[in-house]
Protein backbone atom coordinates (compact mmCIF):
# COMPACT_ATOMS: atom_id res chain seq x y z
CA UNK A 1 0.00 0.00 0.00
CA UNK A 2 1.27 3.46 -0.94
CA UNK A 3 0.46 6.77 0.73
CA UNK A 4 0.15 9.84 -1.46
CA UNK A 5 2.44 12.72 -0.49
CA UNK A 6 1.72 14.96 -3.50
CA UNK A 7 -0.49 14.78 -6.56
CA UNK A 8 1.50 15.85 -9.62
CA UNK A 9 -1.28 15.28 -12.16
CA UNK A 10 -4.04 12.78 -12.84
CA UNK A 11 -1.57 10.05 -13.79
CA UNK A 12 1.45 10.79 -11.56
CA UNK A 13 1.85 11.11 -7.80
CA UNK A 14 4.65 11.34 -5.30
CA UNK A 15 4.03 8.41 -2.94
CA UNK A 16 5.67 6.80 0.08
CA UNK A 17 6.04 3.16 1.07
CA UNK A 18 8.18 1.70 3.88
CA UNK A 19 9.99 4.99 4.38
CA UNK A 20 10.95 5.38 0.70
CA UNK A 21 9.60 8.01 -1.67
CA UNK A 22 8.61 7.07 -5.20
CA UNK A 23 7.33 8.87 -8.24
CA UNK A 24 4.50 6.58 -9.28
CA UNK A 25 2.74 6.36 -12.64
CA UNK A 26 -0.73 4.90 -13.07
CA UNK A 27 -3.80 5.68 -15.14
CA UNK A 28 -5.95 8.11 -13.14
CA UNK A 29 -4.14 7.46 -9.84
CA UNK A 30 -4.06 11.16 -9.04
CA UNK A 31 -7.61 11.94 -10.09
CA UNK A 32 -9.47 13.64 -7.22
CA UNK A 33 -6.96 12.23 -4.74
CA UNK A 34 -5.80 14.01 -1.61
CA UNK A 35 -2.58 13.98 0.37
CA UNK A 36 -2.28 10.94 2.69
CA UNK A 37 -4.78 8.94 0.63
CA UNK A 38 -3.79 5.30 0.19
CA UNK A 39 -3.19 3.58 -3.12
CA UNK A 40 -3.19 -0.20 -3.63
CA UNK A 41 -0.13 -1.69 -5.33
CA UNK A 42 -2.13 -2.75 -8.38
CA UNK A 43 -3.13 0.87 -9.11
CA UNK A 44 0.49 1.69 -9.98
CA UNK A 45 1.96 0.33 -13.18
CA UNK A 46 5.44 1.86 -12.76
CA UNK A 47 7.32 3.50 -9.95
CA UNK A 48 10.86 4.67 -9.42
CA UNK A 49 12.77 6.27 -6.59
CA UNK A 50 14.56 9.55 -7.34
CA UNK A 51 18.32 9.41 -6.90
CA UNK A 52 18.54 12.29 -4.47
CA UNK A 53 16.53 15.20 -3.11
CA UNK A 54 17.74 17.69 -5.72
CA UNK A 55 16.81 15.33 -8.53
CA UNK A 56 13.44 14.64 -6.91
CA UNK A 57 12.61 18.35 -6.75
CA UNK A 58 13.53 18.77 -10.40
CA UNK A 59 11.33 15.87 -11.47
CA UNK A 60 8.37 17.02 -9.41
CA UNK A 61 8.54 20.53 -10.79
CA UNK A 62 8.85 19.23 -14.33
CA UNK A 63 5.99 16.73 -14.06
CA UNK A 64 3.77 19.37 -12.49
CA UNK A 65 4.03 21.37 -15.72
CA UNK A 66 3.63 18.53 -18.21
CA UNK A 67 0.11 17.88 -19.57
CA UNK A 68 -1.14 14.37 -18.71
CA UNK A 69 -1.49 13.43 -22.38
CA UNK A 70 2.31 13.09 -22.71
CA UNK A 71 2.43 10.67 -19.79
CA UNK A 72 -0.32 8.63 -21.42
CA UNK A 73 1.58 8.56 -24.73
CA UNK A 74 4.78 7.54 -22.94
CA UNK A 75 2.96 4.70 -21.20
CA UNK A 76 1.72 3.35 -24.54
CA UNK A 77 5.17 3.63 -26.14
CA UNK A 78 6.90 1.84 -23.25
CA UNK A 79 4.26 -0.90 -23.09
CA UNK A 80 4.58 -1.52 -26.81
CA UNK A 81 8.40 -1.55 -26.64
CA UNK A 82 8.42 -4.02 -23.75
CA UNK A 83 6.03 -6.34 -25.60
CA UNK A 84 8.11 -6.26 -28.78
CA UNK A 85 11.49 -6.59 -27.05
CA UNK A 86 10.32 -9.09 -24.43
CA UNK A 87 12.04 -7.25 -21.60
CA UNK A 88 11.33 -4.69 -18.89
CA UNK A 89 12.64 -1.17 -19.35
CA UNK A 90 13.97 0.84 -16.43
CA UNK A 91 11.18 2.81 -14.71
CA UNK A 92 13.15 6.03 -15.22
CA UNK A 93 12.23 5.87 -18.92
CA UNK A 94 8.79 7.16 -17.97
CA UNK A 95 10.13 10.47 -16.75
CA UNK A 96 12.85 10.83 -19.42
CA UNK A 97 10.58 10.11 -22.38
CA UNK A 98 7.66 12.15 -21.05
CA UNK A 99 9.93 15.15 -20.50
CA UNK A 100 11.47 14.71 -23.97
CA UNK A 101 8.08 14.56 -25.72
CA UNK A 102 6.72 17.60 -23.93
CA UNK A 103 9.88 19.64 -24.56
CA UNK A 104 9.97 18.65 -28.25
CA UNK A 105 6.40 19.86 -28.80
CA UNK A 106 7.16 23.05 -26.87
CA UNK A 107 10.20 23.72 -29.12
CA UNK A 108 8.09 23.09 -32.21
CA UNK A 109 5.41 25.61 -31.19
CA UNK A 110 8.03 28.21 -30.28
CA UNK A 111 9.81 27.59 -33.62
CA UNK A 112 13.06 26.54 -31.98
CA UNK A 113 15.27 24.21 -33.98
CA UNK A 114 18.05 22.15 -32.40
CA UNK A 115 20.54 20.05 -34.34
CA UNK A 116 20.21 16.29 -34.12
CA UNK A 117 23.50 14.45 -34.56
CA UNK A 118 21.88 11.03 -34.71
CA UNK A 119 19.32 12.00 -37.35
CA UNK A 120 20.84 9.80 -40.07
CA UNK A 121 21.28 6.89 -37.68
CA UNK A 122 17.62 7.19 -36.71
CA UNK A 123 16.55 7.11 -40.36
CA UNK A 124 18.31 3.77 -40.77
CA UNK A 125 16.01 2.16 -38.24
CA UNK A 126 12.75 3.64 -39.47
CA UNK A 127 11.74 0.71 -41.61
CA UNK A 128 8.35 0.53 -43.39
CA UNK A 129 7.31 -2.07 -40.80
CA UNK A 130 7.40 0.61 -38.12
CA UNK A 131 5.17 2.86 -40.24
CA UNK A 132 2.81 -0.06 -40.72
CA UNK A 133 2.61 -0.60 -36.96
CA UNK A 134 2.08 3.10 -36.36
CA UNK A 135 -0.83 3.22 -38.82
CA UNK A 136 -2.35 0.09 -37.28
CA UNK A 137 -2.02 1.63 -33.82
CA UNK A 138 -3.72 4.86 -34.88
CA UNK A 139 -6.53 3.09 -36.71
CA UNK A 140 -6.98 0.23 -34.21
CA UNK A 141 -6.28 1.62 -30.76
CA UNK A 142 -7.61 5.13 -31.38
CA UNK A 143 -10.10 4.64 -34.19
CA UNK A 144 -8.24 7.38 -36.02
CA UNK A 145 -7.85 8.14 -39.70
CA UNK A 146 -4.48 8.27 -41.46
CA UNK A 147 -4.04 10.53 -44.49
CA UNK A 148 -1.02 10.01 -46.75
CA UNK A 149 0.64 13.02 -48.39
CA UNK A 150 2.20 11.64 -51.57
CA UNK A 151 5.42 13.39 -52.55
CA UNK A 152 6.38 10.70 -55.09
CA UNK A 153 5.03 7.22 -55.77
CA UNK A 154 8.14 5.71 -57.31
CA UNK A 155 6.49 2.77 -59.13
CA UNK A 156 4.87 5.45 -61.32
CA UNK A 157 8.26 7.07 -61.96
CA UNK A 158 10.75 4.20 -62.22
CA UNK A 159 8.33 1.87 -63.94
CA UNK A 160 10.77 -0.77 -65.20
CA UNK A 161 12.67 -1.03 -61.90
CA UNK A 162 9.40 -1.40 -60.05
CA UNK A 163 8.33 -4.24 -62.34
CA UNK A 164 11.68 -5.97 -61.84
CA UNK A 165 11.40 -5.82 -58.04
CA UNK A 166 9.59 -9.10 -57.36
CA UNK A 167 11.32 -10.51 -54.27
CA UNK A 168 12.14 -7.63 -51.91
CA UNK A 169 10.48 -7.50 -48.50
CA UNK A 170 8.04 -4.55 -48.53
CA UNK A 171 8.21 -4.12 -44.75
CA UNK A 172 11.80 -4.89 -43.78
CA UNK A 173 13.84 -3.66 -46.75
CA UNK A 174 14.69 0.03 -46.61
CA UNK A 175 14.42 0.49 -50.39
CA UNK A 176 11.71 -1.67 -51.92
CA UNK A 177 9.32 -0.71 -54.70
CA UNK A 178 6.90 -3.23 -53.22
CA UNK A 179 6.61 -1.06 -50.11
CA UNK A 180 4.57 1.55 -51.97
CA UNK A 181 1.42 -0.45 -52.84
CA UNK A 182 1.54 -2.30 -49.50
CA UNK A 183 1.91 0.83 -47.38
CA UNK A 184 -0.22 3.26 -49.37
CA UNK A 185 -3.17 0.87 -49.39
CA UNK A 186 -3.33 1.23 -45.61
CA UNK A 187 -4.12 4.95 -45.71
CA UNK A 188 -7.69 6.19 -45.31
CA UNK A 189 -7.09 8.97 -47.85
CA UNK A 190 -4.32 10.24 -50.09
CA UNK A 191 -3.25 13.76 -51.07
CA UNK A 192 -1.57 13.76 -54.49
CA UNK A 193 -0.13 16.29 -56.94
CA UNK A 194 -3.11 16.78 -59.25
CA UNK A 195 -5.91 15.13 -61.22
CA UNK A 196 -3.55 13.16 -63.48
CA UNK A 197 -1.75 11.74 -60.46
CA UNK A 198 -5.08 10.90 -58.87
CA UNK A 199 -6.21 8.85 -61.88
CA UNK A 200 -2.85 7.06 -62.08
CA UNK A 201 -2.98 6.16 -58.37
CA UNK A 202 -6.52 4.82 -58.70
CA UNK A 203 -5.36 2.48 -61.47
CA UNK A 204 -2.11 1.53 -59.73
CA UNK A 205 -3.59 0.77 -56.31
CA UNK A 206 -7.29 0.21 -56.91
CA UNK A 207 -7.56 2.61 -53.99
CA UNK A 208 -11.10 2.81 -52.58
CA UNK A 209 -10.65 5.81 -50.30
CA UNK A 210 -10.75 9.50 -51.28
CA UNK A 211 -7.81 10.86 -53.28
CA UNK A 212 -7.42 14.63 -53.03
CA UNK A 213 -5.51 16.67 -55.68
CA UNK A 214 -3.32 19.36 -54.16
CA UNK A 215 -1.69 21.39 -56.92
CA UNK A 216 1.66 23.15 -56.44
CA UNK A 217 3.81 22.21 -53.47
CA UNK A 218 4.48 24.73 -50.73
CA UNK A 219 7.81 26.57 -50.68
CA UNK A 220 9.06 28.67 -47.76
CA UNK A 221 11.96 31.13 -47.76
CA UNK A 222 14.32 31.93 -44.91
CA UNK A 223 12.87 35.43 -44.72
CA UNK A 224 9.13 35.99 -44.33
CA UNK A 225 8.94 39.19 -46.40
CA UNK A 226 7.37 39.22 -49.84
CA UNK A 227 10.04 38.74 -52.53
CA UNK A 228 10.86 41.77 -54.65
CA UNK A 229 9.85 41.60 -58.31
CA UNK A 230 12.54 39.80 -60.33
CA UNK A 231 14.56 41.67 -62.91
CA UNK A 232 13.81 41.30 -66.60
CA UNK A 233 16.66 39.29 -68.12
CA UNK A 234 16.57 37.35 -71.36
CA UNK A 235 17.92 34.20 -69.78
CA UNK A 236 16.68 30.86 -68.47
CA UNK A 237 17.20 29.65 -64.91
CA UNK A 238 17.55 25.92 -64.27
CA UNK A 239 17.68 24.43 -60.77
CA UNK A 240 17.85 20.68 -60.20
CA UNK A 241 19.83 17.57 -61.03
CA UNK A 242 22.18 18.93 -63.69
CA UNK A 243 23.90 15.74 -64.84
CA UNK A 244 20.58 13.88 -65.15
CA UNK A 245 19.20 16.67 -67.36
CA UNK A 246 21.05 15.61 -70.48
CA UNK A 247 19.42 18.21 -72.70
CA UNK A 248 21.37 21.02 -70.98
CA UNK A 249 24.55 20.14 -72.83
CA UNK A 250 22.63 20.30 -76.13
CA UNK A 251 21.10 23.79 -75.85
CA UNK A 252 22.01 26.18 -78.70
CA UNK A 253 24.85 28.63 -78.19
CA UNK A 254 22.57 31.68 -78.42
CA UNK A 255 20.67 30.56 -75.28
CA UNK A 256 21.74 32.08 -71.96
CA UNK A 257 21.33 29.91 -68.86
CA UNK A 258 21.99 30.22 -65.12
CA UNK A 259 22.35 26.69 -63.77
CA UNK A 260 22.03 25.67 -60.09
CA UNK A 261 22.69 22.23 -58.64
CA UNK A 262 25.42 19.70 -57.97
CA UNK A 263 28.78 20.06 -59.72
CA UNK A 264 28.20 19.52 -63.46
CA UNK A 265 30.49 17.64 -65.82
CA UNK A 266 33.27 19.55 -67.51
CA UNK A 267 31.55 19.67 -70.91
CA UNK A 268 28.82 21.84 -69.44
CA UNK A 269 31.27 24.06 -67.55
CA UNK A 270 33.12 24.74 -70.80
CA UNK A 271 30.02 26.20 -72.45
CA UNK A 272 30.30 30.01 -72.57
CA UNK A 273 26.52 30.52 -72.64
CA UNK A 274 25.94 28.47 -69.47
CA UNK A 275 26.73 30.09 -66.14
CA UNK A 276 27.08 27.58 -63.31
CA UNK A 277 26.01 29.38 -60.11
CA UNK A 278 26.64 26.67 -57.51
CA UNK A 279 24.67 24.43 -55.18
CA UNK A 280 22.57 25.70 -52.26
CA UNK A 281 20.07 24.42 -49.74
CA UNK A 282 16.41 24.73 -50.78
CA UNK A 283 15.85 27.67 -48.41
CA UNK A 284 19.02 29.48 -49.55
CA UNK A 285 18.56 28.85 -53.26
CA UNK A 286 15.88 31.49 -54.01
CA UNK A 287 18.14 34.24 -52.67
CA UNK A 288 20.57 33.55 -55.52
CA UNK A 289 18.03 34.15 -58.29
CA UNK A 290 18.11 37.59 -59.91
CA UNK A 291 15.42 37.26 -62.55
CA UNK A 292 14.80 35.65 -65.89
CA UNK A 293 12.53 32.69 -66.65
CA UNK A 294 12.39 29.42 -64.72
CA UNK A 295 12.64 26.14 -66.64
CA UNK A 296 10.47 23.18 -65.60
CA UNK A 297 11.58 20.40 -67.94
CA UNK A 298 12.72 16.77 -67.84
CA UNK A 299 14.02 14.97 -70.89
CA UNK A 300 16.93 12.85 -72.05
CA UNK A 301 17.15 14.87 -75.26
CA UNK A 302 16.87 18.47 -76.45
CA UNK A 303 15.13 17.69 -79.73
CA UNK A 304 12.34 15.56 -78.27
CA UNK A 305 10.81 14.89 -74.86
CA UNK A 306 11.79 11.33 -73.89
CA UNK A 307 12.74 9.29 -70.85
CA UNK A 308 11.10 8.01 -67.66
CA UNK A 309 11.25 11.40 -65.96
CA UNK A 310 9.57 13.01 -68.97
CA UNK A 311 6.72 10.51 -68.78
CA UNK A 312 6.44 11.06 -65.04
CA UNK A 313 5.99 14.77 -65.75
CA UNK A 314 2.65 13.92 -67.31
CA UNK A 315 1.51 13.10 -63.76
CA UNK A 316 3.47 15.23 -61.29
CA UNK A 317 3.87 18.82 -60.19
CA UNK A 318 7.62 19.38 -59.91
CA UNK A 319 8.99 21.03 -56.80
CA UNK A 320 11.03 23.44 -58.91
CA UNK A 321 7.77 24.85 -60.29
CA UNK A 322 6.94 26.12 -56.81
CA UNK A 323 10.52 27.36 -56.37
CA UNK A 324 10.40 29.64 -59.41
CA UNK A 325 6.86 30.85 -58.82
CA UNK A 326 7.52 31.59 -55.16
CA UNK A 327 10.26 33.91 -56.43
CA UNK A 328 7.77 35.47 -58.90
CA UNK A 329 9.61 34.22 -61.98
CA UNK A 330 7.57 33.24 -65.08
CA UNK A 331 8.13 29.62 -66.10
CA UNK A 332 8.42 27.53 -69.21
CA UNK A 333 6.92 24.04 -68.97
CA UNK A 334 6.29 21.12 -71.32
CA UNK A 335 2.85 21.38 -72.91
CA UNK A 336 1.94 17.82 -71.85
CA UNK A 337 3.15 18.10 -68.25
CA UNK A 338 0.51 17.72 -65.53
CA UNK A 339 0.94 21.32 -64.39
CA UNK A 340 0.89 22.91 -67.87
CA UNK A 341 -2.81 23.84 -67.91
CA UNK A 342 -2.58 25.24 -64.39
CA UNK A 343 0.39 27.42 -65.41
CA UNK A 344 -1.35 28.89 -68.45
CA UNK A 345 -4.75 29.32 -66.76
CA UNK A 346 -3.12 31.33 -63.98
CA UNK A 347 -1.02 33.35 -66.48
CA UNK A 348 2.27 32.61 -64.71
CA UNK A 349 4.17 31.10 -67.61
CA UNK A 350 4.22 29.38 -70.99
CA UNK A 351 3.49 25.81 -72.05
CA UNK A 352 5.43 24.73 -75.16
CA UNK A 353 5.73 21.57 -77.23
CA UNK A 354 9.53 21.51 -77.49
CA UNK A 355 12.55 23.21 -75.95
CA UNK A 356 13.28 24.83 -79.31
CA UNK A 357 10.06 26.84 -78.95
CA UNK A 358 11.31 28.67 -75.84
CA UNK A 359 13.99 31.06 -77.05
CA UNK A 360 11.92 32.75 -79.79
CA UNK A 361 9.39 33.70 -77.10
CA UNK A 362 12.10 35.11 -74.82
CA UNK A 363 13.81 36.91 -77.69
CA UNK A 364 10.63 38.80 -78.59
CA UNK A 365 9.45 39.36 -75.04
CA UNK A 366 9.59 42.90 -73.65
CA UNK A 367 10.19 44.24 -70.17
CA UNK A 368 6.67 45.69 -70.13
CA UNK A 369 5.20 42.26 -70.86
CA UNK A 370 7.38 40.75 -68.14
CA UNK A 371 6.22 43.33 -65.59
CA UNK A 372 2.59 42.87 -66.66
CA UNK A 373 2.80 39.26 -65.45
CA UNK A 374 3.91 40.30 -61.96
CA UNK A 375 0.47 40.80 -60.35
CA UNK A 376 -0.49 37.18 -61.13
CA UNK A 377 2.94 35.93 -60.09
CA UNK A 378 2.79 37.90 -56.84
CA UNK A 379 -0.61 36.38 -56.01
CA UNK A 380 0.51 32.81 -56.73
CA UNK A 381 3.82 33.37 -54.92
CA UNK A 382 1.98 34.30 -51.74
CA UNK A 383 -0.28 31.25 -51.98
CA UNK A 384 2.70 28.93 -52.43
CA UNK A 385 4.79 30.52 -49.68
CA UNK A 386 1.90 30.29 -47.23
CA UNK A 387 1.10 26.68 -48.10
CA UNK A 388 -2.46 27.50 -49.15
CA UNK A 389 -2.73 24.68 -51.70
CA UNK A 390 -1.47 22.12 -49.18
CA UNK A 391 -3.73 23.45 -46.41
CA UNK A 392 -6.77 23.39 -48.69
CA UNK A 393 -6.03 19.79 -49.69
CA UNK A 394 -5.54 18.79 -46.04
CA UNK A 395 -8.93 20.25 -45.09
CA UNK A 396 -10.59 18.50 -48.04
CA UNK A 397 -8.97 15.22 -47.00
CA UNK A 398 -10.11 15.69 -43.40
CA UNK A 399 -13.69 16.25 -44.56
CA UNK A 400 -13.50 13.32 -46.95
CA UNK A 401 -12.47 10.72 -44.35
CA UNK A 402 -15.10 11.91 -41.88
CA UNK A 403 -18.03 12.36 -44.28
CA UNK A 404 -18.21 9.19 -46.37
CA UNK A 405 -21.31 10.26 -48.27
CA UNK A 406 -20.03 13.57 -49.61
CA UNK A 407 -18.68 14.19 -53.13
CA UNK A 408 -15.54 12.15 -52.46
Amino acid sequence: MFRIKKVLNVNVVLAEQDGHEYIAFGKGIGYRQKVNACLPDNAIFKKFMPLDDSRKSEMIQSLNNIPPVYISITSQIVTYAEQQLQLSLLPSIYYALTDHLAFSVQRYHSKQSLGNRIYWEMKTYIRPLNLKRLIEQIQGAYGGKVIGLVHDYYPLWNVEKAKADTDSDPWLDEYSYRTYPALFSMFDALIVHGENYKEAMKKELDFKGPIIPQGPFSYRFIEDDDPVPPKFHKKIVFAGNINNSKYLSQVPEHWHLDVFGGQPHQELLDRENINYKGSFTPTELPNHFDGGFGLVWDSDSFDEVIGESAEYNRLCYEHKLSLYLAKRMPVFIWKHAAAANWVTENHVGFAVENLADIWPIIENFTEDQYNAMQPNLARVSKLIRNGVFAKHAALDALLAVNEPYNKW
